[in-house]
């Protein structure tokens, strides 16, 4: 096999970084140009994002794909830092913080570019080489195979040997069954050679192997290296029905409002599918969802006429069998549910004295209250405080008229604080909606501000007060980082396996 030189890589590799300094440069001047008030709303960024990338749409389709794909990653990123930040920080401070990020960042890849001259003698171990192959499987080659595309799988066969080898043969097979076999022509010493075979995606994990020598024609100084096996993955989707809530819209008419969740916990993308639900031996009614992500959730509501009391609902993800799954068995979900149920739901969390200081005993007091339509029995009411359950209260009924409070203290330590109340905490009681049962908020104490002294001094002085940016540099630096650090993470899984 023909080795590849440096300046065969080189033009590939300069395209990478000729073509995302631009998009570092835009992405700068229009958050420079952007009222930083926009910026609480992540929204903007999203729609901000779409515009440009239709503004390029004319590229050759791979680098198009190629700019969409990182663009997406850094608007992601400055995305996250808003999120994680904008509670703490001045949003006008995390404005200027973005944009010292993409300066840093086309300082980078200025760097980068400049490294144009690595070791020939060992050109396929340096990190320019597969940061450059990396890329090119990205832009240049079918990076999500999708069920029913056409693969082709390479084998690279080498004669480790020094003698040529004479004709054999080589099979193909995937989940142990033999797909193909090819006639393998003699190798000279020390030479590689190649065969594809071709095979059409089906969904799920799959693993390949090749087994060469096969009628064992060939003396070899070891015959125990002729096989080779490799897992594949195949993007698959995997529908299921993740739940059901629900909440009486109106009691006189047996209204209620139903909430049905589908999750998509495959590996790939489920198309536009149909939900087919239906509620004890009622006709069945059909629901279009669009295309859900890997991971991700559809969620829908509507209203329906139930009458009170016991109640059983079927539901059915693609009913119609038109998506290939990870699991086709696992789409259907029986729900027995009951609409004369109660709803616990805490309303507020205060605490008193407000004015408290480090070590004083506050009391926190918990007002919940039961939407429902039914009375809930032997309510169990947990406090957390930074993550940790630190007391329990029971209660042993609640209507549905009159909220309830319930007390408990708890002393103030240094630092800023996570109040969590959970009702229901051992999930004994059925309720119409799970999902409220929860709340919480941040409380902080500190040490108070040492007296100043303003006695008059003849001394020059200076103040140590860096700022938040001297703060944050460390964070700066960091997020910085992550658009070159992304683009070798391939690389260094490919050398930890080697």
């Amino acid at each position: 096999m023909v080795r590849e030189k440096w300046t065969d890589i080189l033009p590939r590799y300069m395209t990478f970084i000729s073509h995302m300094r631009p998009i570092l440069r835009e992405t700068r001047r229009i958050i420079l140009n952007l009222d930083p008030d926009l910026l609480l709303d992540i929204e903007v960024l999203d729609k901000i994002r779409q515009e440009e990338e239709k503004r390029n749409i004319r590229k050759v389709r791979a680098l198009s794909e190629f700019s969409a794909m990182y663009r997406t990653n850094v608007y992601e990123i400055i995305k996250d830092f808003i999120v994680k930040y904008r509670e703490d920080i001045p949003i006008i401070d995390i404005k200027d913080y973005i944009v010292e990020f993409l300066y840093e960042s086309i300082d980078a890849l200025t760097v980068l570019q400049n490294i144009t001259n690595p070791d020939e003698r060992n050109l396929e171990q340096t990190y320019l080489f597969r940061l450059v192959k990396f890329i090119e499987e990205i832009i240049f080659s079918p990076s999500d195979t999708q069920i029913g595309d056409m693969m082709t799988i390479t084998a690279s066969i080498k004669n480790q040997g020094s003698s040529e080898t004479g004709n054999s043969q080589v099979d193909f097979y995937i989940d142990g069954i033999k797909i193909d076999s090819q006639e393998l022509l003699s190798i000279n010493g020390e030479e590689t050679v190649t065969k594809t075979f071709n095979w059409v995606a089906e969904a799920g994990i799959h693993t390949f192997k090749f087994i060469l020598d096969v009628n064992n024609t060939v003396i070899e100084a070891n015959e125990t290296n002729n096989e080779k096996e490799q897992d594949c993955t195949i993007p698959t989707p995997d529908l299921i029905v993740e739940g059901m809530s629900w909440t009486m819209s109106n009691q006189l008419s047996n209204e209620v409002t139903l909430t049905i969740t589908i999750k998509n916990i495959g590996t790939g993308t489920a198309r536009e599918s149909n939900v087919q639900y239906s509620f004890d031996e009622s006709p069945a009614d059909i629901k279009n969802i669009t295309s859900i992500l890997a991971g991700e959730t559809f969620v829908f509501s509507f209203i329906t006429i139930l009458t009170s009391g016991e109640h059983t609902a079927t539901i059915v993800a693609d009913y119609d069998e038109l998506i290939e799954e990870l699991d086709e068995d696992n789409n259907q979900k029986i729900i027995s549910f009951s609409t004369t149920t109660p709803d616990l739901v805490i309303r507020t969390i205060t605490y008193s004295p407000l004015d408290a200081s480090i070590g004083d005993t506050i009391t926190i007091a918990i007002k919940l209250e039961n939407r429902g339509n039914t009375t809930a029995n032997n309510v169990r009411l947990a406090l957390s405080i930074d993550g940790f359950i630190v007391d329990h209260a029971d209660i042993e009924e609640m209507d549905t008229i009159t909220p309830i409070t319930i007390e408990f203290t708890w002393e103030a330590t240094e630092g800023q604080h996570e109040i969590t109340v959970i009702v229901d905490d051992d999930q004994t009681i059925a309720e119409s909606d799970e999902s409220n049962n929860s709340k919480s908020r941040t409380i902080s104490f500190e040490q108070p501000e040492s007296p100043v002294n303003n006695a008059p001094s003849t001394q020059n002085t200076s103040t140590n007060d860096e700022g938040l940016m001297e703060q944050w540099w460390w964070l700066l630096l960091l997020i910085a980082g992550l658009l070159i650090v992304a683009a070798f993470t391939s690389t260094f899984k490919l050398l930890r396996k080697g």
